[in-house]
């Protein structure tokens, strides 16, 4: 990979997803951690949304005895002391990622745009630079495509109102 940024997909449940993007949550915990270094994370809500609803920037990965890291985050964590010990149940350290700059999307975006399947938990994700010349083209018509029927489905869904 050249110098371009490395993002990952993280499942998220919906409430959690939605505390990250109103600035409420400031941690997301994590069990187990991926093992490439990660710039960003896009944000995928699964249950009801089933959709990435944002990214945003990992600002740092806190790893520690589980009492340590609630002490180091619960005035941000984003959930109860009862939800950080029943997600941990059974483990003695855990990951706490520290979310830096956030982005909303306006919409939710579906899993097919980046040609992915719902992760488990988190999914490496290939940026346009990854892909050789000619894929690269045949993305970028993809998107181009995908951008006009947004706009169209945009203007003519603001016509139809009052």
């Amino acid at each position: 990979m050249g110098s371009s940024e490395m993002k990952l997909l993280l499942a998220i449940k919906p409430e959690y997803a939605n505390a990250i993007l109103e600035g409420t949550k400031k941690y997301e915990f994590r069990r187990r951690i991926w093992r490439r270094h990660v710039d960003s994370v896009l944000i995928y809500a699964t249950a009801l949304v089933k959709g990435v609803v944002g990214e945003f920037k990992v600002q740092d990965i806190l790893y520690d005895k589980l009492n340590s890291l609630w002490l180091q985050t619960r005035d941000s964590a984003g959930i109860s002391i009862d939800g950080f010990q029943k997600y941990f149940r059974g483990y003695e350290y855990g990951y706490a990622i520290k979310i830096g700059k956030v982005t909303k999307y306006e919409e939710p975006l579906k899993l097919s745009f980046f040609n992915m399947k719902p992760p488990q938990s988190f999914k490496y994700v290939k940026t346009i630079s990854d892909y050789p010349v000619e894929q690269q083209k045949e993305i970028l018509k993809k998107m181009a495509k995908s951008f006009t029927l947004m706009l169209v489905n945009g203007i003519a869904s603001k016509e139809k109102k009052p």
